[in-house]
Formats: C-alpha cells, sequence, structure tokens
C-alpha cells in the first residue's frame, strides 16, 4: 500500500531506518531508495524519480537520519487517505502560516506551529512536542517539513516536485506542500507517528540561504499564505526568529547582506539590535566570547 521513497548518502543510517519503518509498518510496501553519493542530484530530482516508479498508491518521503517507533503507523496513514479524500499531504511537523519574509516552515510565533519529533543528541534523546495541549490526532497547516511527508501518489502527480526551480536539497518541503494547499487539499501534521531523528539536522549555510532566495522570488506573488485570516500576527517575531536562528550559521558576509537588503529591514527600527547580531555575531567570534562569558558565571 505504501512506497517509500528515500534520497540517500549515508548506508549505515538508511539499513538503519529500512529496519525500523519495515518493522513498524504495519502494511505492505516497497523501498525506492537513490544512492546519491556520486550523482549529487538535487533532492526533487530524486523524489520524481524514484516517486513515477511506485507501484502503491500512497507514497512516503523519507530522510535516512530516522528510526520509526509508533507500531502501524503505515496502517494509519492508509486510513486517513482511504476515509479523507480531500487530505493532500500528511507530515510531522509544520505551520498554519507561511510568511512573504525570508525563513523556513517554521514561523517562530507569527503563525501556529507544530512538531512531534525526538532529536538523539549526543546519544540522550530529547522530545519536541508542540503545542503542548495538542489533543487532536491531525492538524491542518499550512507547510509541512520534509523529514516526513505522505501523499497519495495521484497528489505527486499533478504537482510534483519542482526540480527546475529548486536544484538543491532545501525549500522542496514549503513549495510542495504549498502547492497541495494552494490546489484546495488538505496538509495535515500528525502526532501519531514518532520517531527518532538521529542527526542534528539542517544546514542552514549559503546552500540554504540562496535557495530561500530563489523560493520566495518565485512565490512572492503566493505569499503570505495563511489557513485562517489573523490580524494579530506579529510579522517581527519571525523576523527577528530567523536572524537569531542564522547568526552563527556559515553564511557568507555577502549573502548575510543580501539577507537584510531583500527584506529592506533596515528600515525596522525594531530589528536593528537582531541585525547586528546577525551580521556580526559569527564574522566577529562572539559565540566564543559569549560562551565564556555564560562558563564564568
Amino acid at each position: 500500500m505504501l512506497s517509500l521513497v528515500v534520497c540517500s548518502v549515508n548506508p549505515l543510517l538508511l539499513e538503519t531506518m529500512r529496519q525500523s519503518a519495515s518493522a513498524t509498518i504495519g502494511v505492505d510496501h516497497e523501498w525506492l531508495v537513490y544512492d546519491n553519493r556520486h550523482a549529487n542530484l538535487g533532492i526533487c530530482e530524486v523524489y520524481n524519480q524514484m516517486a513515477i516508479k511506485a507501484i502503491y498508491p500512497y507514497l512516503v518521503f523519507l530522510h535516512e537520519d530516522l528510526i520509526l517507533k509508533t507500531n502501524n503507523w503505515g496502517k494509519y496513514l492508509v486510513n486517513i487517505f482511504s476515509r479523507d479524500n480531500s487530505v493532500g499531504l500528511i507530515g510531522i511537523a509544520g505551520s498554519d502560516y507561511k510568511s512573504r519574509f525570508l525563513s523556513g516552515w517554521y514561523s517562530g510565533g507569527t503563525g501556529k506551529d507544530y512538531f512531534n519529533i525526538t532529536h538523539r543528541l549526543a546519544g540522550k534523546d530529547k522530545l519536541l512536542f508542540f503545542p503542548n495541549n495538542w489533543d487532536k490526532n491531525e492538524v491542518e497547516v499550512a507547510c509541512i517539513d520534509g523529514v516526513f511527508m505522505s501523499c497519495p501518489k495521484i497528489i505527486w502527480s499533478s504537482i510534483k516536485f519542482d526540480q527546475v526551480l529548486l536544484k538543491k536539497f532545501h525549500f522542496y518541503d514549503v513549495d510542495f506542500s504549498l502547492k497541495v494547499a494552494r490546489a484546495g487539499r488538505k496538509v495535515l501534521v500528525s502526532n501519531k507517528i514518532d520517531l527518532v531523528h538521529l542527526t542534528v539536522g539542517g544546514d542552514f549555510g549559503n546552500k540554504w540561504v540562496e535557495q530561500a532566495f530563489i523560493f520566495h522570488e518565485a512565490n512572492k506573488t503566493h505569499l503570505p499564505f495563511e489557513l485562517e485570516k489573523k490580524t494579530d500576527r506579529n510579522e517581527h517575531l519571525l523576523v527577528r526568529y530567523w536572524l537569531d536562528w542564522l547568526k552563527d550559521q556559515p553564511i557568507s558576509f555577502s549573502n548575510r547582506l543580501k539577507w537584510i537588503q531583500k527584506q529592506t529591514l533596515y528600515f525596522k527600527l525594531g530589528l536593528w539590535y537582531a541585525i547586528l547580531k546577525f551580521m556580526f555575531y559569527r564574522p566577529l567570534g562572539l559565540k566564543l566570547i559569549h560562551t565564556r562569558t555564560k562558563r564564568e558565571k
């Protein structure tokens, strides 16, 4: 019933994930794995190449650095798609809002974010579950994270991942999920699929930033995108969150400057301190001073 699609660069992680997924999925399935160690194709191209080969009606796009924990998670997905044909995509992390400002799927407090994922750091598991009062099994969102994405094959066939626009490994998830939502299909995030993320995921360096520029420029007429119109969205919270998140990432000074210029953030006086940190925190080695000060305290 499920075709599992993976873009792989690490055989050891892949085998661990395959064992856990096969042991817990609970339905007939096939593996469509592309070894991308040498070709280094963009993830959109890999996913499209693999998905077209799928023999089952439902697809799951998986990162290989996962351990699936929930028994019968595949049966759970199939049941959702079978009982409600308006559902176009299911993930385990997402937001009900995508800003026009440069950002990933996470709204940073501007919208309503949902996630249920465990990160394994230095051998210890840390559950990230939000919101704390998330009591429904599934909630509808605008966009999701690509660590785990499932959709009917017919949805993928009509939309596909944009391998022309996005040639690397970033924003494929936001782009695809927004297109599903804009097509009138429900994009859901579920708290019923437990998994462990084995690596400190996310390369937010120059490649991520440059793909952010490309994605937002191509989608500027479609953003912001939200499920429900809210008058209390504070865009400064989102902008400040991403400035802070990216301040210690390996981003060139020219790309940092472009990040500010493209959003004309220098006109927003309330963001000047966040902008200064974003511009100079890593280049001036302020993290070392910050860490040393914390230790001395």
